[in-house]
């Protein structure tokens, strides 16, 4: 299934990522003020509160967190375009990994 929807915004809000997974594609992707889209946003809220009554609370929260780390992610990458080159222990690296393919 091919979803066309936007994948981010770009806002002029300094970023404040906590996650480093995040702040590095981010610094990778020259994404400054890249946000998931508020759409996206809103349809992983609905579907979290619909799991909410179903899992426990602290596994509620992993996947919580991992769902946003991904919607941040995906924006990242739709923003790029393109692989991105990542500063690691062994140099620059190429991730050629995108979220956004087979959607």
């Amino acid at each position: 299934m091919n979803d066309n929807r936007p994948w981010f915004i770009v806002t002029d809000e300094p970023d404040a990522d906590t996650d480093p997974l995040i702040a590095g594609f981010r610094k990778a992707a020259k994404a400054s003020g890249v946000r998931p889209h508020p759409d996206r946003v809103a349809e992983l809220a609905d579907t979290l509160e619909t799991l909410r009554p179903h899992m426990p609370e602290d596994m509620f929260s992993v996947l919580t967190s991992a769902k946003i780390t991904t919607l941040h992610v995906r924006a990242i990458f739709a923003y790029a375009g393109e692989p991105l080159k990542i500063i690691g222990e062994r140099g620059v690296v190429e991730v050629d990994w995108n979220p956004l393919d087979g959607i």
